[in-house]
């Protein structure tokens, strides 16, 4: 073999060598990267039953029932209400809803405009307002761990003047879904991570200022329990028993809490770094989801191509002569 073909086989070694370490090395970078940027989502999760509560005055943090259009309140998920991940590192975003009550909550899709379709009258379907501003797309705490759970933090007070400013009846009578849920992911990919839920009814009220209207908070939604009792027959000679199912329907109310870390007793801020905006976009629910696999099979593939480059170029020539045929 001549000097040209040896260095050339040197060359394609060196090569080889040096991608499969840098393959190797991207390969377990998005292993990690996967772990720790987006977790997966198999399905959403019941946070728990959100506290209704006086927003301003004196009262401000106590339990509140029912109200009218220009009511304003405190919406409180249970202390500690956190999405799976934070914004910082895993792309989550808290958002609010409002759907009629038989909209499960976790079926909800969002995209930049709150819950999807959006709707009014009888498929009403809205993100919360406050002040005439939307709640969407809002950014979590910051997670205090590597890859941890980021707080609802500076949930503002709510009210429901939008409804029908000039007398238009843009929400039907009846009891709705209302809420917050957290999302993870951008685009086609995002999916419903967590919520917490609570439910209201409306009814039509001519002396309701600005929009006709009047609530009271609801009662959850059922609970089905199923439980099973013996029942023991005596025959000549025998004895059976058969196992009989009953199921109870238990109906739980909503629960209140009065502890309230996320506003002061005056409705202020009570010190949590603002959560801010954020204009993306996107909707899905109850699917497996996570960071990209193409990173992982793009170098994977690299990995097998340099690593067999280093392998075949640094064999020894096998030279055949006349003898060795």
């Amino acid at each position: 073999m001549n000097q040209s073909n040896i260095r050339w086989r040197r060359v394609v070694r060196d090569l080889g060598r040096a991608g499969f370490a840098v393959s190797a090395a991207m390969l377990v970078l998005s292993f990690v990267g996967g772990a720790g940027g987006q977790r997966m989502v198999d399905a959403a999760t019941d946070g728990g039953a959100i506290s209704v509560q006086v927003a301003t005055g004196p009262s401000a943090g106590q339990p509140l029932t029912s109200g009218g259009s220009a009511t304003i309140i405190s919406l409180r998920p249970p202390t500690g209400a956190a999405c799976t991940g934070d914004s910082a590192a895993g792309n989550y975003r808290v958002q609010s809803y409002m759907v009629p009550a038989s909209v499960s909550p976790d079926t909800l899709k969002f995209d930049a405009g709150g819950p999807t379709p959006q709707g009014v009258g009888a498929a009403y379907r809205q993100p919360l307002f406050t002040n005439g501003t939307a709640f969407v797309n809002k950014l979590t705490g910051v997670a205090t761990t590597p890859n941890g759970p980021g707080l609802l933090v500076s949930l503002p007070t709510f009210d429901f003047t939008l409804f029908a400013p000039d007398g238009r009846d843009i929400v039907s009578p009846g009891t709705y879904n209302l809420g917050f849920a957290c999302t993870v992911g951008t685009g086609a990919a995002q999916v419903l991570d967590k919520f917490w839920n609570v439910r209201f009814t409306f009814a039509a009220d001519a002396t309701d200022v600005p929009s006709k209207i009047t609530w009271t908070v609801a009662a959850a939604a059922p609970t089905t329990t199923t439980t099973t009792a013996a029942t023991t027959t005596t025959a000549a000679g025998a004895t059976t028993t058969a196992a009989t199912d009953t199921t109870a329907v238990t109906d739980t109310t909503a629960v209140t809490d009065t502890s309230d870390p996320f506003t002061s007793s005056t409705g202020v801020d009570s010190g949590f770094p603002d959560p801010g905006t954020d204009v993306g976009s996107g909707g899905g629910t109850l699917v497996s989801t996570g960071t990209s696999p193409a990173p992982i099979i793009l170098w994977g593939v690299l990995l097998l191509i340099f690593g067999r480059m280093a392998i075949l170029s640094a064999r020894p020539v096998r030279v055949v002569t006349d003898e060795t045929r």
